[in-house]
């Protein structure tokens, strides 16, 4: 039977390790939006480990297969990993790569302007140190982006970003 290979440059939002063998990816692609990709010799291939780190940004080659999708090639284009990074900086993009798993959309649905702040964000988490305005200017962003913060202009104290934050993490649980 003839697979349709499919590829989308994405960010790995999640590793899940199901057999010695085999990682289950989050991935958010720039073309196909939330995919759960399972990658055979995921685990510790030196072929496909090293790419499917949380946080890494790639070009993934995958095909639909009976249980879901399966990949067939990655070329990583940034990637986090202890060697050549702090551990700050890897907390840091596993921590922005955890709070879009919980509020992104979860199907297959894409977004530019979400796509393009995610690898901005992430380049910037990389390089730099970790700041609490950092990281509520993060979220406020996001929030906004996905529809959950309507007016971001009329913030004035970080009393205010806190408090909008918190109704808006709040109203997404529901």
């Amino acid at each position: 039977m003839a697979y349709t290979v499919y590829t989308t440059e994405g960010i790995v939002l999640s590793r899940t390790v199901v057999s010695e063998a085999t990682v289950l990816c989050r991935i958010y692609g720039k073309e196909f939006g939330a995919l759960t990709i399972r990658a055979e010799s995921g685990a510790r291939s030196a072929k496909f480990a090293p790419s499917l780190q949380v946080g890494t940004i790639g070009v993934y080659d995958f095909v639909r297969a009976k249980s879901g999708y399966r990949l067939t090639g990655i070329r990583p284009l940034s990637t986090v990993q202890a060697r050549t990074h702090t551990d700050q900086a890897i907390r840091f993009v596993r921590m922005c790569c955890s709070y879009v798993m919980r509020f992104a959309p979860s199907d297959e649905s894409t977004d530019d302007e979400l796509y393009s702040f995610l690898t901005d964000a992430l380049d910037f988490a990389r390089k730099n140190e970790w700041s609490e305005n950092w990281w509520n200017s993060f979220r406020l962003k996001l929030l906004s982006i996905l529809g959950y913060v309507s007016d971001t202009e009329n913030i004035e104290t970080r009393a205010d970003i806190e408090r909008i934050i918190h109704e808006a993490e709040v109203a997404a649980q529901l």
